[in-house]
């Protein structure tokens, strides 16, 4: 089990998201650029990118939900709500991500996801207050997972921690088994930046897609 934290961490660890979402909270979506594509990486708009997604199964109903970030922190919001918006749920206003559990009858361990369970007592509307300041120094991956599961998704979460390559393309292929037109499976992907040679904003980035090339975060309906 992980080693609890003291009172001063505890602060620490508050202290810290608090005030990189308030300097983040300025900044403004990059407009155009092209980011790095790593060696072992298809760029989708190359010839071979092209070909390989001519051949999968594309979900055309997530493609015309995709949503693009409206802030820089905004990818797990953007990629989460892209996801819902192709099941016609959810807020469609990205600033809006945190109404999910305002609305909600009982509100889920949320603080718990940053490493602050004990915030999780407070009342509601401060927590509310929180949510969506600290959306603005991203979200993880626990986070989505209870915010998707108030919208009735059944989630599932997979780390690259417990995996190695070979299992993970086996649980990739198996989500995808299932030929069922009554069932829907989305992939959320996350991964490092610094891992593919990308060097912007943060080590860590989600990105919705109709193919299911990474996937950190199994969703079904």
């Amino acid at each position: 089990m992980p080693r609890a934290q003291t009172v001063p961490e505890y602060v620490v660890r508050l202290f810290r998201s608090l005030r990189d979402a308030t300097r983040h909270r300025r900044l403004s979506a990059p407009v155009g650029g092209k980011l790095v594509c790593h060696s072992r990486l298809i760029d989708l708009n190359s010839q071979e990118g092209q070909r390989l997604a001519a051949e999968a199964f594309v979900n055309q109903k997530l493609v015309q939900a995709l949503l693009r970030q409206e802030h820089p922190a905004f990818c797990a919001v953007a990629s989460a709500m892209t996801v819902a918006s192709a099941e016609e749920v959810g807020p469609a206003d990205q600033k809006r991500f945190a109404d999910v559990f305002r609305k909600a009858e009982t509100w889920p361990p949320v603080m718990a996801c940053y490493g602050l369970d004990a915030l999780d007592a407070l009342p509601a509307l401060l927590k509310y207050w929180l949510l969506s300041h600290l959306q603005y120094d991203g979200a993880p991956l626990a986070l989505l997972a209870q915010w998707l599961r108030l919208l009735d998704f059944d989630v599932e979460i997979l780390s690259s921690a417990d995996l190695d390559e070979d299992a993970f393309r086996e649980d990739v292929l198996a989500t995808f088994s299932s030929s069922s037109d009554e069932s829907r499976r989305f992939l959320l992907i996350n991964y490092s930046r610094s891992v593919v040679g990308q060097r912007m904003f943060s080590g860590g980035h989600y990105a919705s897609s109709p193919w299911p090339l990474l996937a950190a975060l199994t969703l079904e309906k």
